[in-house]
């Protein structure tokens, strides 16, 4: 009878480890993206870079609603997009995007309730690139500055951030992003990750790697580790 009553307990074990909240960083070589899975949702933030695994993505997703949030419109956030769009149901964009690549993308009815963002403004006494544009997101103790350059990080980390754990590396690690005034303010940061390819690209920068040893951070890549996956 206990035997009969373990078996029972198995598949209850096993689907509450399936959906589990986690945030994958996947591995798509230089660019970005991020999904933040739950029973009901993937939260996908950007959907770019240099090779994706569609497969594994749908293993997660494809049930489920697919909102996604772009940091920027650069290729290497959103040059999946499209294909997603195809192979996940309830694909949305949860903000309206003026880039003509994504027109027949819809916009989501509900946005979700799974991050929240960091707003600013570029200061108007320097010439603007799409990186200074570049929202800011966070979900839970994980944020994401997308290519967000050092003089928009003293704009949009104005205090302190104690419960920032896990830093997704600003422009991959790029010497334009990272600055000590951003790793100042996260003084719980315990981690930084890089989706990047320091082969071809040389990112992460050497003198963000030397900021994030000053600051006892240690770097993840997913040059090295492949998808990476953050209990949430």
């Amino acid at each position: 009878m206990r035997l009969i009553f373990l078996l029972l307990l198995i598949p209850l074990k096993l689907n509450s480890y399936m959906f589990e909240k986690k945030l994958i960083i996947w591995n798509v070589g230089q660019g970005q993206w991020l999904t933040y899975v739950t029973d009901k949702s993937c939260l996908h933030i950007d959907m770019g870079g240099e090779a994706s695994n569609f497969n594994k993505v749908s293993q997660h997703c494809y049930q489920k609603q697919n909102p996604v949030l772009i940091t920027h419109n650069d290729y290497d956030h959103i040059g999946f997009i499209k294909k997603a769009y195809y192979s996940l149901p309830h694909l949305c964009l949860v903000h309206p995007n003026t880039s003509k690549y994504l027109r027949q993308i819809p916009l989501c009815d509900k946005p979700p309730e799974l991050y929240n963002e960091a707003s600013h403004k570029p200061s108007l006494r320097f010439k603007i690139s799409k990186n200074d544009l570049s929202r800011v997101f966070k979900t839970g103790p994980v944020l994401i500055p997308g290519d967000s350059t050092k003089r928009q990080e003293k704009l949009w980390s104005l205090r302190k951030d104690y419960k920032t754990t896990t830093l997704i590396l600003g422009h991959h690690g790029s010497k334009t992003s990272t600055s000590k005034h951003l790793l100042n303010n996260l003084p719980r940061l315990k981690q930084a990750i890089a989706s990047a390819r320091y082969k071809k690209y040389k990112h992460p920068h050497w003198t963000v790697v030397n900021r994030l040893k000053h600051k006892g951070a240690g770097l993840i890549t997913t040059e090295h580790w492949g998808n990476i996956h953050i209990e949430m």
